[in-house]
């Protein structure tokens, strides 16, 4: 009769929703735990900036993202010994840049254009997709 439904939701249920929603960082669960990341956070119009940061086996695993008018500015760190696939919205490759450069045949990268996202598989290291939404 002491207990409150609200603790979990404080304490537990909200942290991991701002991580997996908010940052976009997931373990994928084909792999061992933060093996190979997913990113894909929901960039919300009521939010001008997140930065979520964790540490996983393979070190810090970082989702900084903000706006600059409607453009998204978004830095990745994946660490050593992982891999991470990058969910972006519906965008034509040539309109999404990394480090300034188009992603659009990128050896280091794997594109793959949906409906309704694009999906970039890369490796370990320190990325800055900018696009506009």
């Amino acid at each position: 009769a002491m207990n409150s439904g609200n603790h979990v939701m404080l304490l537990g249920d909200f942290l991991v929703w701002m991580y997996e929603n908010i940052g976009g960082i997931r373990s994928d669960t084909r792999e061992i735990a933060f093996k190979k990341i997913l990113f894909e956070p929901y960039f919300s119009t009521r939010l001008q900036f997140a930065d979520i940061t964790t540490a996983s086996p393979y070190g810090v695993i970082r989702s900084h993202w903000r706006k600059d008018r409607k453009k998204i500015i978004w830095n990745i760190e994946v660490p050593a010994n992982s891999h991470a696939e990058v969910h972006l919205p519906g965008i034509d490759l040539q309109h999404i840049l990394e480090s300034g450069n188009t992603i659009s045949g990128r050896q280091d990268m794997k594109c793959t254009q949906l409906q309704n996202k694009t999906l970039v598989e890369i490796g370990s290291g320190n990325y800055l997709f900018s696009f506009t939404l």
